[in-house]
């Protein structure tokens, strides 16, 4: 069965609110939430052992790190 972006959105988010102990919404912007680029290889680590999937980081780029929906998206393709 497919994953969900909505799936991996929920995931993220919940990985994102340990590291800010704050609401983090899904269009919030992952650099004023104060994400560098270690979180996001950290928050692609934690997805991969949630989906058993294989996502190369280094294939992420600036639009793909925009919020949680563009990184969900970014994950999603690899996943699927």
């Amino acid at each position: 069965m497919a994953v969900q972006q909505t799936e991996v959105v929920e995931v993220l988010r919940d990985l994102v609110k340990e590291r800010v102990a704050a609401p983090v919404a899904e269009d919030a912007d992952l650099a004023a939430l104060g994400l560098d680029s270690l979180s996001v290889i950290e928050l692609m680590m934690a997805v991969e052992d949630r989906f058993g999937a294989r996502i190369p980081v280094e294939g992420i780029g600036a639009d793909d790190l925009r919020d949680l929906r563009s990184l969900a998206a970014y994950a999603l393709r690899h996943i699927n």
